[in-house]
């Protein structure tokens, strides 16, 4: 399918494995390549007053010399380990299973052969997670702190519901479990036999519930951001604030933008998670090799230009979704108006009543009301609430002219009544125009109409004050 990043062409599948600190000149990768070699975990020495623990946790890089600690950091790697061999057999695959694979690769506690098989797993991994994802744009994984990033395609992700996906690209099963297996499991079947058709044929909804469908609400997309944060890195609370908001903004803008706002607000707010790791990684570095001892916000700036800058991803987003919930408003609207040219044109064939100041008075209404919302959207004070969602937006779109309608029969009924005295027909001009003109005011100017109609309310008269009477003798 076509996405918002590339071309109609099926992706080729590749093997990825991340940058090496060579050729990105610095702690991370932000790129996905197609080389072989993996990153060797460097052997950082402890700076004057570099701390090997921070919050009771092992600082990446930095090896531990209590035994005990270490065999604790081996025990969880050789479970992360197990539970990634059992996703990728699956074709389960989530971030969390790459970045752990990531991380203890380059791990410089664990021992060499450990490593090795998180090295020589790490590849398909990463293409089990990205294949059903259509592919990774861009990535980010850091190489002191335990934190990592990356963006999948952006329009698939969108359109994709929320849930794991699952890949073709799958591993063989664990050798733990591989003799509790039945035959089904190690050898699947075939996706062109009969057998694998009937597994996965989908259950018919009744066709009652197939006629409501379109008052179903919309579907959650699935993410193309996924920050995978472990041992409680970042330790800094405002870092941490900062991934949220961007976290949050990613979803809404998944949700309710159209394709093309869409990817210029996911690139911009993943412009901020980049540069935020890359500082959270320097600056780790820097602290653990002794050339500093500033954690992430002592310079005030820092969280000021990446404040500055999702604040201007917020601001295109509103911008964005605010024209999209507008053109979706004024979408409901032209329904109503098609519904009501085509039983204007029915009644006025069959019966000939479209010249009666009674009609003209309803279809001015319905008129004065499109025109009012027109003229809101182009001065750009008509708010909507884009999370409503799209069929919501529509309906009250649609039911904006039926309001201005209704305001116009009213109000022809209490002056041709004469409930209301305010205003009457001239003598001498002509009846029609009258009553579609003041239909047009009611649909136009709620206010007007509202006015009228409280014209025909009985104003009570308030009670006597009588606080200041004589009290009766």
């Amino acid at each position: 399918m076509p996405t918002d990043e590339g071309s109609k062409e099926p992706r080729a599948k590749k093997r990825f494995s991340p940058v090496t600190e060579s050729e990105t000149g610095g702690a991370a990768s932000t790129t996905m390549t197609t080389a072989a070699a993996a990153p060797e975990a460097p052997a950082i020495a402890n700076g004057p007053g570099a701390p090997a623990t921070i919050a009771g946790l092992p600082v990446m890089g930095v090896r531990v010399s209590d035994p005990a600690t270490r065999q604790q950091i081996e025990n969880a790697a050789r479970s992360d380990l197990e539970a990634a061999r059992y996703t990728h057999w699956r074709g389960t695959v989530t971030f969390h299973d790459v970045a752990s694979a990531w991380f203890n690769m380059a791990d410089a506690n664990l021992p060499d052969d450990l490593r090795s098989e998180f090295r020589d797993i790490f590849p398909g991994l990463l293409d089990a997670f990205a294949e059903p994802r259509k592919g990774i744009v861009t990535a980010y994984f850091c190489r002191h702190i335990r934190v990592a990033a990356v963006l999948t395609d952006i329009g698939h992700a969108a359109g994709a519901p929320e849930g794991v996906p699952e890949a073709t690209i799958k591993g063989p099963p664990p050798a733990g479990i591989r003799d509790l297996l039945p035959p089904a499991e190690t050898h699947p079947l075939d996706e062109d036999s009969p057998l694998a058709g009937r597994r996965h044929r989908k259950r018919r909804q009744p066709w009652y519930r197939r006629c409501v469908r379109f008052f179903d609400p919309a579907p959650a997309s699935s993410s193309a951001i996924h920050i995978e944060p472990t041992f409680g890195d970042p330790a800094d609370w405002k870092a941490k604030e900062i991934l949220f908001h961007c976290l949050h903004l990613h979803y809404k803008a998944l949700e309710f933008l159209t394709p093309q706002p869409r990817k210029i607000c996911m690139r911009m707010i993943f412009g901020v998670i980049a540069t935020l790791l890359g500082t959270l990684d320097q600056r780790q570095l820097d602290i653990v090799s002794g050339k500093t001892d500033k954690p992430f916000g002592s310079d005030p700036a820092e969280i000021a230009t990446l404040e500055r800058e999702l604040a201007q991803a917020q601001a295109y987003y509103r911008q964005s979704a605010q024209r999209q919930a507008q053109l979706e408003y004024l979408l409901g609207m032209l329904t109503f108006l098609v519904l009501a040219a085509i039983t204007t044109a029915i009644v006025a064939v069959s019966t000939g009543t479209l010249d009666t100041p009674a009609m003209l008075s309803v279809l001015g209404g319905a008129t004065g009301a499109v025109v009012s919302v027109l003229s809101r959207m182009s001065s750009g004070s008509l708010k909507l609430s884009p999370e409503s969602g799209k069929k919501t937006i529509r309906a009250l779109g649609f039911m904006r002219p039926v309001i201005g309608a209704v305001f116009g029969a009213v109000i022809y009924l209490f002056l041709d009544g004469g409930i209301v005295d305010v205003l009457a027909p001239p003598t001498n001009g002509s009846h029609l125009a009258f009553y579609a003109g003041l239909g047009f005011l009611s649909g136009f100017s709620e206010r007007f109409a509202q006015d009228v109609i409280e014209q025909a309310v009985p104003k009570s008269q308030p009670p006597p004050d009588t606080a200041h009477l004589p009290a009766s003798r």
